[in-house]
């Protein structure tokens, strides 16, 4: 047995295959190799840059199909990321105030009976309006609005034969321009009226905007943040009837559930203060505001006179809405809004709203009643 483990080795036995336990092994390194290798030769790929060539015009038919999917699918869930409402202007700052102050360009008080309905399909919507008891605007007004991706398309015609024509387009530059074209009925023969207006958002908290109504007033302004919760802005306007230009200033500051505000014209000696507070706890927002501007005498003439006006805006669980302001201790406006129904207006949703206005200078009360159906 000695000799035998002193023998030397056969060369026949070398060229065997090693044990099962080690082959296993050399093979889990070799696989585990060729991955890294394969790894890094990816790596290496997605790192080199491409090289550059000319598409074919199927490449490129693919390319704007893709680009005018995607736009599809973003105008489906909501449009362009920029919208304009968004962007400061002038008459912006004081959109907040002018809608608890209830002002006549906001649409928050009408006269008589209104029967209003909304209907979309696709891109087109179709509005109506029936009032009933209002001298002013009595009638049936129809209205087709065509939404595009960049671009609104309105016609609107009423029973006492007044038409209008809107346009309205958003450029890529967030440029905003709106055209419209009106003509009504006068004693003197159809009357035709022009609007427009050009917002060009100069960078990204700063906007310039020019409106120019026919026959009226042109106007200029431009407003911009300068901190966060401050912005401030000027206004031009030229009357064309009287040729007078007047300037005016604005500013406004926003901290927490605060804002305040503040206008001056120099040249008309007018000038308003004012704030606004909105109670987290009550949900209720106050507002109260001084001004000194022309306002119309006993004798029909317009004086410079101090006012103060102050109200509420207060929503209740289940969507009702209050709103009052009394402006100058001689004007008071309050409105009601009452939803019915479901949580889908124009399907399962009725809105009543019921507006009244009494006048102490003139001892005469306004009201009125607005259905949206």
């Amino acid at each position: 047995m000695i000799a035998d483990w002193f023998k030397p080795a056969d060369p026949a036995d070398a060229k065997k295959p090693a044990a099962s336990s080690s082959g296993s092994a050399d093979d889990g390194a070799a696989a585990a190799a060729s991955s890294e290798k394969a790894a890094y030769a990816q790596k290496r790929r997605e790192e080199e840059p491409e090289i550059r060539r000319e598409l074919t015009d199927d490449e490129l038919s693919e390319r704007r199909a893709a680009a005018m999917r995607r736009k599809l699918a973003a105008s489906a869930t909501g449009g362009q990321s920029g919208h304009p409402g968004d962007n400061v202007t002038f008459e912006g700052m004081f959109r907040g105030l002018n809608a608890l102050l209830m002002s006549e360009n906001m649409g928050h008080f009408h006269d008589g009976i209104e029967v209003n309905t909304q209907r979309q399909m696709h891109n087109m919507l179709v509005a109506s309006k029936l009032s009933v008891g209002s001298p002013q605007s009595a009638g049936w007004e129809l209205t087709l609005q065509s939404n595009g991706f960049a671009d609104v398309n309105a016609v609107t015609y009423t029973t006492s034969g007044r038409m209008s024509l809107m346009h309205q387009r958003m450029f890529k530059s967030g440029a905003l321009g709106v055209l419209q074209f009106a003509a009504q009925p006068t004693p003197a023969g159809p009357q035709g009226n022009f609007f427009g207006m050009l917002q060009w958002p100069w960078m990204r908290n700063g906007t310039s905007q020019i409106n120019y109504l026919k026959g009226q007033q042109v106007t200029l302004s431009h407003a911009a943040k300068i901190l966060r919760g401050t912005c401030v802005g000027a206004q031009m306007t030229y009357d064309t009837m009287q040729r007078a230009t007047s300037m005016s200033w604005g500013a406004t500051l926003q901290r927490k559930n605060v804002n305040w505000f503040a206008q001056w014209t120099p040249d008309k000696g007018e000038w308003k203060v004012a704030t606004t507070r909105h109670d987290w706890e009550l949900d209720t927002e106050v507002f109260a505001m001084l001004e000194m501007a022309n306002r119309k005498g006993n004798q029909g003439g317009e004086d410079l006179m101090s006012m103060i006006s102050f109200g509420l805006k207060k929503p209740f669980i289940g969507g009702a809405t209050v709103q009052a302001c009394l402006q100058g201790f001689s004007r008071l406006k309050a409105t009601l809004d009452l939803p019915f129904g479901g949580d889908r207006e124009g399907l399962n949703r009725v809105n009543l709203r019921y507006c009244v206005q009494y006048d102490a200078v003139k001892g005469a009360a306004k009201q009125g009643i607005s259905l949206t159906l």
